[in-house]
């Protein structure tokens, strides 16, 4: 349980820090 824990909590990091990322990097104007 704790290791699929941790690798879900690895996963929604990375997809919030990628979100983060495109959107400071793609940012209007």
């Amino acid at each position: 349980m704790e290791a699929v824990t941790a690798v879900g909590f690895a996963l929604v990091m990375g997809a919030v820090v990628y979100l983060l990322g495109g959107m400071l990097l793609r940012r209007p104007g």
